[in-house]
């Protein structure tokens, strides 16, 4: 039976670059680091000759949610254009108090953005106010405001 979620990861190319965003930017605090290779990252990733930089960012302070960025050293990835239409294709939503604030701060810091701020219409989400953004390798993180009852 599931009892939880630990961790969201993602790959990625350039750490320095993706440290900068997600917690230099975004304010995510680095609990741990390490590289990885040998027969444990190879038997897990079911890849030969793996070789990783193992990055865990705790989401905000008091969440128990870790980002999880692993860039590869070997074998050499793939780059694939990332459309949220795709199949695979997947989202970190995270929660900020002040959605207009955040947008432009990070517009003006060079991060680029699928649209400006909506308002929610309908579903679970009603009311509340979304953008998505996009990381260094245009992974899609979806900043959320609540709606204010």
């Amino acid at each position: 039976m599931i009892i939880g979620a630990q961790h969201t990861s993602f790959t990625v190319s350039d750490m320095v670059a993706s440290l900068a965003f997600y917690r230099d930017l975004l304010g995510m605090e680095v609990t741990s680091d390490r590289e990885a290779k040998g027969a444990f990252p190879e038997i897990v990733t079911g890849l030969a000759g793996a070789h990783l930089l193992i990055v865990y960012l705790r989401v905000s302070p008091g969440s128990e949610h870790l980002v999880e960025l692993i860039q590869y050293f070997a074998p050499a990835g793939i780059v694939y254009p990332i459309r949220t239409c795709d199949p695979g294709s997947a989202h970190l939503a995270i929660c900020t108090e002040n959605i207009s604030r955040d947008y432009a701060e990070f517009r003006a810091k060079g991060v680029r953005f699928r649209s400006e701020p909506q308002r929610v219409t309908g579903g679970p989400n009603l009311g509340n106010t979304v953008v998505y953004m996009l990381d260094p390798d245009g992974i899609t993180i979806e900043l959320i405001e609540q709606a204010r009852t």
